[in-house]
């Protein structure tokens, strides 16, 4: 089984270690890739981390470089992507709605548009 989507306590929403998710995986045969949030977003700068320190922890661990990145397709972006084995896309700038199937339509809208534009790197702003 693998699982490409975990988060260490890098991340501000898990206090799992990295050694801990390590020895778990061994003992369950998972193969896994450790995603931490790094969020490019202007509202919220919490969720970033020393992209070095990351680094040199997912090598201790014999793990690929992994990395969620939260970005709105408007803000600067202030990290080098291609310093990760692994990089999934998400978007989590679309709260704030009290109409459900409205935020769900503009949410696809957004991550549409922050698709095309991540797509073609001379639109981002670095």
């Amino acid at each position: 089984m693998i699982d490409y989507h975990i988060h260490s306590n890098f991340s501000p929403d898990s206090n799992s270690s990295v050694e801990d998710i390590v020895k778990y995986a061994k003992e369950k045969n998972l193969k896994v890739i450790i995603t931490d949030h790094y969020e490019a977003v202007e509202k919220d700068h919490k969720f970033k981390f020393d992209i070095e320190s990351y680094k040199e922890t997912m090598k201790k661990y014999g793990l690929l470089v992994g990395v969620e990145f939260g970005w709105d397709g408007k803000s600067k972006i202030d990290i080098d992507l291609k310093e990760f084995d692994f990089v999934i896309l998400s978007y989590h700038a679309y709260k704030g709605y009290d109409d459900i199937q409205k935020m769900y339509e503009n949410y696809l809208k957004d991550l549409y548009s922050i698709i095309n534009v991540i797509n073609d790197p001379g639109q981002c702003k670095k």
